[in-house]
């Protein structure tokens, strides 16, 4: 992370009562499964809206791997 998102988070814990919570390999991939569907008609209705929707959710997917544990 860098520090503006540091900071950000910083604050949002102390001022907010933001809470980080850090899912297991196991669990995350059960969230993962169950927003699927969720996910399928975000696609959908961004597609119709001509978006490239499934460009959208792969580089959010790429950006998400990347910058994990950051």
């Amino acid at each position: 992370m860098d520090n503006h998102i540091k900071r950000a988070m910083a604050w949002s814990k102390q001022k907010q009562g933001v809470k980080v919570i850090r899912l297991k390999k196991a669990e995350k991939k059960r969230w993962e499964k169950l927003l699927e569907p969720i996910t399928g008609k975000w696609i959908a209705s961004a597609k119709k809206k001509g978006l490239p929707a499934d460009n959208i959710v792969e580089d959010i997917k790429n950006f998400t791997a990347m910058y994990a544990g950051k």
